[in-house]
């Protein structure tokens, strides 16, 4: 077989486990927090989710390690079989024990910690920094895809079947789909712990590494808000319940079409910044809307579609940015070491930004939060363009 060949093959293997791993996530949806409920209390249920992100939180850097050390499909694998695992735990018991529900939740943090940074670097690594951009709009095309199938498809189980089978299918999903990366060569960073613990903490003494943590930390902010309101902002401004579930299939495929549009892009750094004006900008006007009572949802629900395709686009161009600065040695346990920090830093913010203000004043932290990366952005840009130019 010929090198060509085979790197295509590879890609294709690799492109199918990453829908299949999408699906297997998006499955569950809406119905998951039903299923739970039909068992257990919600107070439960949210000590359950935090027990997740606990769970996560404590295996977010661990994980990049092995990843680093032991090799990055093993720690993928490892990650989509734990938290396959944790889905199909919550199907098998007639009734539901509290014990195994927050085992699930367990499980399923450290399963995503193991994924995290591990896959994205293994890709990196294997297919070539050269072909990254179209790497990760082909996996932000896919991811959004296989949202919608597989939001379609729970609806038609749970309508058929009952609640617990777009569980049970994602927990299968999970534990199985692992099996085809077995065909795929592993690649892995440095075998030393202490030196790649160094090397991580090293990297924040350079600033454009420290600027992209900052800027990563703005954002996924702002979309962790944004992620808890649109719907609710929808329904305040009159749209119909029934919509909902469609208008968030559209979403996803409006976010797919910004990841396929950024594969046409040149300038990473531009579509960045193009992000955070527009979006900023967005923002402001669905906090207007709310706050002048315009009793339209028509005109928030055109805003949110744009904004969509302007997350899109982002998630490409930082997944580039990001793989520009970052060694390829320390890839899978520098990216989790973002992730922990997004995620400590989110578990504080998102309760505490939901809590403040009206609706309107949620949006405009949205808003706030958008313009504040402006700020490293241009500090950032004079050296971080030059890097991206060579390397285009």
């Amino acid at each position: 077989m010929s090198p060509h060949r085979k790197a295509s093959n590879e890609r294709l293997i690799f492109l199918l486990f990453y829908f299949a791993l999408s699906a297997s996530i998006y499955l569950p949806g809406p119905y998951f927090v039903l299923y739970l409920n039909a068992h257990i209390a919600l107070s439960w249920i949210g000590l359950s989710y935090s027990l997740n992100r606990l769970s996560n939180l404590l295996f977010e850097y661990p994980s990049g390690i092995f990843a680093d050390k032991v090799g990055r499909l093993k720690s993928t694998m490892l990650g989509t079989f734990l938290v396959g695992m944790s889905m199909i735990l919550l199907t098998i018991f007639e009734r539901l024990p509290i014990y195994i529900v927050l085992l699930s939740a367990f499980l399923g943090g450290a399963g995503m910690a193991f994924i995290s940074g591990s896959l994205e670097a293994w890709a990196v690594d294997e297919f070539g920094k050269k072909d990254v951009k179209r790497l990760f709009s082909d996996m932000g095309t896919l991811k959004n895809i296989a949202g919608v199938i597989a939001s379609i498809l729970s609806g038609i189980l749970v309508k058929y079947a009952g609640l617990k089978y777009p569980l049970f299918i994602s927990g299968l999903l999970g534990v199985f789909s692992p099996a085809v990366l077995f065909s795929l060569p592993d690649n892995r960073g440095y075998s030393e712990g202490r030196t790649l613990l160094r090397k991580n903490l090293k990297l924040f003494q350079n600033p454009d590494f420290s600027m992209l943590v900052f800027l990563s930390l703005l954002v996924s902010s702002m979309l962790s808000v944004f992620f808890v309101v649109w719907p609710v902002t929808l329904k305040n401004l009159g749209a119909p319940k029934s919509i909902l579930g469609p208008v968030y299939f559209s979403l996803m495929l409006s976010m797919s079409l910004g990841s396929y549009i950024a594969r046409k892009v040149s300038m990473p750094l531009r579509g960045v910044s193009f992000f955070l004006i527009f979006g900023t900008a967005i923002t402001i006007a669905i906090a207007l809307v709310l706050k002048w009572n315009i009793d339209s949802y028509i005109i928030v629900l055109a805003l949110l579609y744009v904004l969509e395709v302007l997350i899109g686009l982002y998630y490409v161009f930082m997944g580039y940015i990001r793989n520009s600065i970052v060694p390829s040695e320390i890839r899978a346990s520098a990216i989790s070491m973002i992730s922990l920090v997004n995620s400590a830093v989110g578990i504080v913010i998102l309760p505490l930004f939901l809590s403040l203000g009206e609706l309107h004043v949620k949006w405009i932290i949205c808003s706030l939060l958008l313009a504040l990366g402006l700020i490293p952005l241009k500090a950032w840009k004079t050296y971080l363009s030059s890097i991206l130019s060579q390397e285009m």
